[in-house]
């Protein structure tokens, strides 16, 4: 096994994306045009996804939109559709911010749980995360009433850093499986984890 450094900030991040998940784009300037891609490959192997294709693309075109406006580094989605009408869509992204200080008590500090979403610690295997659960609503393209979604974030201190946070942020407007979508959010981020560099003697 080839040793990393550890006396430095990580490089990176790896995520585990279950089967059915997909990256995003989240570059402004070619974002709808993958999206519009995915959406039609996916079309031609499965027919739901061909009768939802329209939808599809706008919940993949305002999740690129989101991640570019608020610095987010990575996206992915997931969109399935069951018993022909069932369909359950859900999203992540990655960001990285910085603030004042990263310990848990800063990142607890900053958070606003006046909206009545829960404020909690957790152990994930890249560390302590603050975790924000609960629901809220957002506005989509083409529809008069905003939409309900599960959110699901979890702020992380980057390694051997003073004020930088990782915040992995998953959503969903499936609220009818709150329940399982939180075991599979908490499964997706207990497989997140920091990359570092190979170190410079190559040991």
């Amino acid at each position: 096994m080839t040793a990393t450094s550890r006396s430095e900030s990580p490089s990176g991040f790896w995520v585990a994306l279950p089967d059915g998940w997909v990256g995003l784009d989240a570059d402004p300037k070619t974002s709808a045009a993958s999206a519009r891609r995915l959406v039609e490959q996916a079309a031609r192997r499965d027919e739901t996804i061909r009768a939802n294709q329209v939808p599809l693309e706008q919940m993949l075109a305002q999740v690129a939109a989101d991640a570019a406006a608020s610095g987010v580094v990575f996206c992915a989605c997931y969109f399935q559709v069951f018993d022909e009408q069932t369909a359950v869509q859900a999203s992540l992204t990655v960001g990285f911010h910085t603030g004042e200080g990263n310990d848990l008590a800063s990142i607890l500090g900053g958070l606003d749980d006046s909206d009545g979403r829960r404020l909690d610690v957790v152990e994930l295997e890249a560390g302590s995360a603050v975790r924000r659960t609960g629901r809220g609503e957002r506005a989509f393209p083409g529809l008069e009433e905003p939409v309900e979604f599960v959110s699901h974030q979890y702020f992380l201190r980057v390694p051997n850093t003073t004020d930088r946070v990782a915040l992995m942020s998953f959503a969903s407007p499936s609220v009818a499986f709150e329940d399982e979508l939180a075991e599979l959010f908490e499964s997706m981020a207990q497989s997140f984890e920091f990359t570092w560099r190979k170190a410079r003697d190559g040991r």
